[in-house]
């Protein structure tokens, strides 16, 4: 063990090396490049590797300007940064792309890892996996492109998801997902707060907790569209997206405000505002779905008298069907903001 003094020459010096070799020797081939550490690698321009057994530029000889820092750590690509420990036999932080920066210590084989252009990885078993992805926490896991998954065990698997607290998980696309704990199971939804849930494409759904399964406690926003180009009643659908309903649960009861407003596109002039309140239960099955009381639709404004909003009971699909139609000879874009109370 070799120590160094202070600068003055007094007292014991705070740098300590252990000259043991008990490995092979550390290997510096790329240009400028620095090794610290027993067995440790750089083969790459200008790269840096501190710790035993570490490693730069492996895989690609012409990786410039990497660091890794850590025993067992892995930079195998131009500016790669990874920082963290591992074992005798597993890998620490390993940093597998152009730019991946990648900080955790990791002892089992699911070591932090970045392994495609500009993952970001910072946890104990972090995985930054996708295109620009970024994964905080341990155990987080951001595979899709664009994605971020924060908090532990948090994991964004989908496309452009940002997915914040602990055990938050999205494997859909375009999602956002806020809570611990909170989820989404379909593309273009948010869920916000501890235990939401968002299961139609195009919700909004808030929750402070459930009582004993996922959404039988919470509120939500719904956004419905539809285009009529004449008279014909047609139903407006969750982010307009093709037989995207209004489904309903098993033994839920739901309260719902609703705000629609149609506004004629190939003529500039007609317009049209209405507001829905109505209540609706599904029991068990599809054909258990009914309305509570009388639903009450007042026109707030409209242009053409025709134009109109309707509400029914779907025993077929069990779902509830708000609808409207237009004019002949017209076309109209509808969009409807649904707000949902909902318990079970």
């Amino acid at each position: 063990m070799a120590k160094f003094a202070n600068a003055d020459g007094r007292g014991q010096g705070l740098i300590a090396i252990d000259a043991t070799i008990t490995t092979a020797l550390p290997v510096a081939s790329g240009a400028d490049s620095i090794v610290i550490g027993g067995d440790a690698t750089a083969s790459g321009q200008s790269a840096i590797a501190i710790g035993n057994k570490t490693s730069l530029g492996v895989t690609n000889s012409t990786a410039i300007s990497t660091m890794a820092i850590g025993a067992n750590t892995i930079a195998d690509h131009t500016y790669a940064i990874a920082i963290g420990s591992g074992d005798a036999s597993n890998n620490g932080a390993s940093s597998q792309s152009y730019g991946a920066i990648v900080i955790g210590a990791a002892a089992t084989a699911n070591n932090g890892y970045a392994t495609q252009q500009g993952g970001v990885a910072i946890g104990f078993s972090s995985h930054g996996n996708g295109i620009s992805a970024v994964a905080v926490g341990a155990y987080a896991t951001a595979p899709g492109t664009h994605s971020i998954a924060v908090g532990g065990n948090s994991s964004g698997n989908g496309q452009e998801t940002v997915v914040i607290g602990y055990s938050a998980n999205s494997y859909y696309d375009n999602v956002v997902v806020i809570g611990n704990v909170a989820s989404t199971s379909i593309s273009k939804s948010i869920a916000i707060g501890y235990q939401a849930s968002a299961s139609r494409s195009g919700q909004i759904a808030f929750a402070t907790g459930y009582n004993t399964a996922s959404e039988d406690a919470q509120a939500w926003i719904q956004l419905l569209r539809a285009t009529t180009t004449d008279a014909t009643v047609t139903e407006l659908l969750a982010g307009g997206v093709a037989s995207a309903y209004l489904t309903l649960a098993d033994n839920h009861v739901y309260y719902m405000d609703v705000h629609i407003i149609g506004r004629r596109t190939d003529v500039v002039g007609d317009t049209a505002i209405f507001t829905l309140t109505f209540g609706v239960s599904r029991g068990t099955g599809v054909a258990s779905v009914v309305l509570l009381g009388t639903p009450v639709i007042t026109t707030i404004q409209r242009t053409d008298a025709t134009w109109a909003v309707s509400v029914n009971a779907d025993t077929t699909n069990g779902r509830v069907a708000i609808k409207v139609n237009g004019a002949a000879a017209k076309t109209v874009r509808w969009m409807a903001n649904a707000r949902v109370t909902e318990v079970a």
